[in-house]
């Protein structure tokens, strides 16, 4: 089973975001830990274009991959890291019942015991993906919208917004913290299975996802209050 770490060089909401530090740690080497602790796991793969990325990778005992040009832009879609991951030595030897272990080191709380966990529900339920999710807080039911006279109006999607939360149907968002797939399921879809996957409940504060310098903020607040 191989893990598969995107980390590009480039950010636009935080600047060498996977290089920034969370609790003494950066976001790249949570990432890798993440992966190395799981002993589901036997190699940990690095895609990037940066150079100092492939090096910190490889001083923590992962194997650095180089990304073309091309699969590192902000418009750069997940399926294209795999499917050049799936091109190289250790991805084409990968039979299409082998899993393979997205974590995006943007998580940085989604820890070892988060993946193990998750690949053992996968195994359990006999699934071939698998999506963290959470729940989700706001029920886009309650929403509501404001008329051309500046006074709420229910929005056409929102089904009661003074419903109680009970009442509601269940609804998670996926979270980016973990995606487990077979390589056949990659390819029978072409991109990483979502819909038909196998749901993995994560913890709002487990889930955290850094996009911007709040989220940077917040989770430093977190690390150092929670000590992780």
């Amino acid at each position: 089973m191989v893990a598969l770490i995107p980390a590009r060089g480039g950010s636009e909401g935080v600047p060498r975001k996977n290089l920034v530090d969370v609790g003494g740690m950066t976001l790249m080497e949570r990432a890798i830990q993440s992966a190395n602790e799981c002993s589901y796991i036997s190699s940990v793969v690095v895609s990037s274009d940066d150079q100092e990325i492939l090096d910190l990778a490889q001083r923590g005992g992962a194997t650095p991959l180089v990304r073309p040009e091309e699969l590192a832009s902000g418009t750069a879609r997940a399926e294209g890291v795999v499917e050049h991951f799936l091109t190289t030595p250790l991805g084409s030897t990968l039979a299409v019942s082998d899993v393979i272990v997205y974590l995006q080191p943007t998580s940085p709380f989604r820890s070892s015991s988060h993946v193990t966990a998750s690949l053992e529900a996968m195994f359990k339920a006999q699934a071939d993906s698998l999506v963290s999710v959470k729940d989700v807080t706001e029920h886009p039911a309650k929403i509501v919208t404001v008329d051309a006279e500046g006074m709420i109006q229910s929005a056409p999607y929102g089904a009661d917004s003074s419903a109680n939360r009970q009442q509601l149907p269940s609804l998670h968002y996926p979270t980016g913290a973990i995606y487990a797939f077979t390589v056949e399921s990659f390819r029978r879809e072409q991109k990483i299975p979502i819909f038909g996957a196998l749901p993995f409940l994560m913890r709002g504060r487990d889930s955290l996802d850094i996009d911007n310098p709040d989220d940077l903020m917040i989770a430093r607040a977190v690390a150092d209050y929670a000590h992780l």
